[in-house]
């Protein structure tokens, strides 16, 4: 399956590492862009919860673990905008892992508005509905923060791409209305509290 990375997936290196493979441009990924969306940072995980085998946080500078959520990138229909990010090829068990990371999104067939014609059928991972009411109920108790971390890895991920490639994510990314602060991911391995 073919999978259009806009975030954290299109810093080539954090890919690699996850997919545990070296990936070559323009055979195993390519550049490419997404008609009539921008990127929002709506999606957001309960940060209070644990949830087998998956991620929380904690800060950085005291090891406390933020009563509230973490917010991620999503996208949202935007007409006439268009961004940028990179298409890459998954393995079923690759996918399956990336479901699992990718929890708080959905997988919708972005195919017909991405402009590298292909005869394969391509998937951007969406926020779940769920995942944006987490982030507004975050919003309004001021409770939704993002990872600096997180932060920093999309943003470096464009700006390596180039200076067009960075100036197209900032023109088509809402800024944040939330703190970035510095947190630590840890995994999780226990039941779900």
């Amino acid at each position: 399956m073919l999978i259009f990375g806009y975030g954290s997936l299109v810093n080539v290196e954090h890919l690699q590492a996850y997919l545990g493979r070296t990936l070559v441009a323009n055979q195993d990924f390519m550049l490419c862009r997404l008609q009539d969306y921008c990127r929002c940072w709506t999606a957001a995980m309960d940060n209070r919860i644990n949830l087998p085998g998956y991620k929380f946080y904690v800060e950085k500078h005291s090891g406390n673990r933020p009563q509230g959520v973490v917010t991620f990138l999503n996208i949202r229909p935007c007409s006439g905008k268009t961004i940028t990010g990179i298409v890459f090829d998954v393995s079923e068990q690759e996918l399956q892992r990336l479901d699992l990371r990718e929890r708080n999104y959905r997988k919708v067939d972005v195919s017909d508005m991405i402009d590298s014609p292909t005869s394969r059928s391509i998937y951007a991972y969406v926020g779940r509905k769920e995942s944006d009411q987490r982030y507004q109920q975050g919003l309004e108790q001021k409770s939704a923060i993002i990872s600096r971390d997180y932060y920093d890895l999309v943003y470096g991920a464009y700006k390596a791409l180039g200076a067009e490639a960075l100036a197209d994510y900032m023109d088509t990314t809402d800024p944040p209305q939330i703190p970035i602060v510095d947190l630590e991911k840890c995994p999780v391995t226990s039941t779900q509290e």
